[in-house]
């Protein structure tokens, strides 16, 4: 349990990181880059250890999208914000950045708290629902370690997640919160007297079903 405590804790860290280091397009909208696009800023005063992220200007012009006219993108961030905002009501996001080391107190002075708030409860959704998705179709052998199992699919899923451009982001946002992913996803075993029984030892390949 320890371990699976340490794999979220660790995500929510790199969330929440990825975002107190995006820039803003205003004071109280975030402008939602892709987190691997950045340019850095004050993420150390939140976190105990901010990763650093790669400059804006490192990432190839040839891969930049066409600029949006400025409604269509103030829709899609307006869309964004009233889904992350529903996230946030339906995730406690509190004791997931408490596990991640964040200074809950240091975040709550913040200005932009709630925008810290809104986008970690969105990523943890979506990652919540891409884990069941990766869950559901895959049995694991008799044995198998839980804890593993559910590292390994959240390890699978933030990366997902990590590669969603904002359209994409907003899609599966609406879907998590339709298809009511905020449960936690649990892995399904092979029974004990299957025949598909884990001995340690196994590497952790698991059979997809």
């Amino acid at each position: 349990m320890r371990r699976l405590v340490i794999a979220v804790g660790s995500s929510v860290l790199a969330c929440a990181s990825a975002y107190a280091l995006w820039p803003r397009s205003a004071p109280a909208i975030a402008s939602h880059a892709h987190p691997k696009a950045v340019a850095v800023s004050a993420a150390p005063a939140l976190l105990p250890e901010a990763a650093a992220a790669p400059s804006i200007a490192s990432t190839p012009k040839a891969n930049a999208s066409p600029a949006k006219p400025d409604n269509d993108a103030s829709r899609e961030e307006n869309d964004l914000r009233a889904l992350e905002e529903e996230a946030l009501r339906q995730i406690d996001v509190v004791p997931l950045l408490r596990a991640a080391g964040v200074d809950i107190d240091r975040l709550q002075a913040r200005p932009d708290a709630n925008d810290v708030l809104r986008h970690v409860a969105a990523d943890e959704l979506m990652t919540r629902s891409m884990m069941h998705g990766l869950l559901t179709s895959t049995i694991y052998p008799y044995g198998y370690p839980r804890d593993r199992a559910l590292n390994d699919a959240r390890d699978a899923a933030n990366r997902m997640v990590a590669a969603l451009s904002q359209e994409a982001r907003i899609d599966l946002l609406q879907s998590a919160l339709v298809d009511g992913s905020s449960a936690e996803p649990e892995p399904t075993f092979y029974e004990k007297d299957s025949g598909r029984v884990f001995a340690e030892g196994e590497r952790g390949d698991s059979p997809s079903e």
